[in-house]
């Protein structure tokens, strides 16, 4: 495919001279561990004080596999701009957390 984009330069943009010694967020969601209680997305409209109909941190969720075995899977699609995320807190198998400062990567 044309389009495709491999790890190393998908996030070097995040480390360029630019953002050089700037704080940089991250998040880290273990999508096994999410079971779409939307707790997060709860959370995060109460705290941005979202209008009706705005939602800054939506989960997606589609079907895999074929009859009989088909499973759901969770994808959170969280804001990341938050300096303490009410999304974290709140979720109740522990499968969001942030980071603070993101290490420069090592690219090899």
């Amino acid at each position: 495919m044309a389009n495709e984009i491999n790890r190393k330069d998908f996030i070097k943009p995040a480390y360029s001279a630019e953002t050089e010694g700037k704080v940089r967020y991250g998040m880290v969601i273990d999508l096994k561990k999410c079971i779409k209680c939307d707790a997060c997305t709860i959370a995060c409209i109460a705290e941005n004080h979202l209008p009706p109909g705005v939602v800054y941190n939506e989960v997606m969720e589609w079907e895999v596999g074929e009859y009989p075995n088909v499973r759901r899977e969770y994808l959170p699609r969280p804001y990341m701009q938050c300096e303490k995320p009410p999304c974290v807190s709140v979720c109740p198998v522990n499968a969001t957390s942030a980071i603070r400062k993101i290490p420069q990567p090592h690219f090899w």
